[in-house]
């Protein structure tokens, strides 16, 4: 059976300007390579999120004034919860087109929760940076932790992967105290990159203590220690948390190429780590996954 794969047009509407290097240009490229290689994707539609849907993880406060942003408004106070900053500037419709990313990632873990998937691929999301009152490192809306919350929410334990080259931060402190969300993020350590976080003592807090994992690499770590070290960390924690779902945030940006980190994987490197993680679905969570 092929994995479903969701998309929609309107991702291209996330879009910071020309200048800024989280440019929707990466979609149509990808597009492009899949149909090259012959590979052409069939779509599913995804369903914009609600307001409600981005209030199940973020502050009242905070979605005004992402939504008065969006409508061309300005407030002092716009910064103080990351709006209009360098790494997230605001552009008009910012709401409606972060909610279209919300949207993707909530469709893909209701269809896994509904059991009308295992798999689903969702071809935008992984804002994993922002935090329930804060628009942080190119992010808005949290749709990983939107979709952790509905998968929580139907009873399903849930271990969330982050290969980022940063930290996944805002997924982390958003479920920091719950028992019922692992989170495992292996990135370039905060020692030398941007969020400044993921160390390793960030454990969790309270009935989540325990289940906040972190493995922070040095500069220049290459794909036979990465992967030494993924397996390590991933394999033991995933027995022992033994989730129903993984929820993975399959950032791409540790590729030696990109230019805003010092991580050394080759292409090679991710044509291991994608069929370990899907191992790891069949393996620990009964073949159930939400790609991002």
């Amino acid at each position: 059976m092929s994995v479903p794969v969701i998309y929609s047009p309107q991702y291209q509407l996330y879009n910071f300007g020309p200048q800024h290097p989280f440019s929707p240009v990466r979609l149509e490229m990808l597009l492009d390579l899949l149909e090259h290689l012959g590979h052409p994707l069939h779509f599913v539609e995804p369903a914009q999120a609600t307001r409600e849907e981005v209030r199940s993880v973020h502050l009242e406060s905070f979605v005004r004034r992402v939504e008065a942003a969006s409508r061309g408004e300005r407030s002092p106070d716009f910064e103080h919860y990351g709006i209009g900053t360098a790494d997230t500037p605001i552009f008009p419709g910012m709401d409606e087109a972060a909610r279209w990313l919300v949207g993707g990632t909530l469709t893909a873990a209701r269809m896994v929760s509904s059991g009308q998937a295992k798999e689903v691929l969702q071809l935008g999301g992984g804002l994993h940076h922002a935090q329930k009152d804060l628009a942080s490192g190119f992010c808005v809306y949290n749709d990983l932790s939107v979709a952790i919350r509905h998968l929580t929410q139907q009873g399903l334990r849930v271990a969330y992967i982050d290969i980022d080259v940063h930290h996944g931060d805002g997924v982390q402190w958003i479920h920091y105290d719950e028992p019922g969300v692992l989170t495992f993020s292996i990135h370039e350590s905060g020692r030398y990159l941007y969020p400044g976080t993921g160390h390793t003592h960030e454990i969790g807090k309270a009935d989540g203590t325990g289940r906040k994992l972190n493995i922070p690499l040095e500069p220049f770590t290459e794909d036979e220690s990465y992967l030494e070290v993924l397996q390590m960390g991933l394999e033991p924690a995933l027995r022992w948390f033994r989730p129903d779902v993984l929820v993975v945030q399959c950032g791409a940006d540790a590729h030696f190429q990109d230019p805003l980190a010092e991580i050394l994987l080759t292409t090679q490197a991710y044509a291991k780590i994608f069929p370990l993680l899907r191992q790891y679905a069949a393996a620990f969570a009964g073949g159930r996954a939400v790609y991002t």
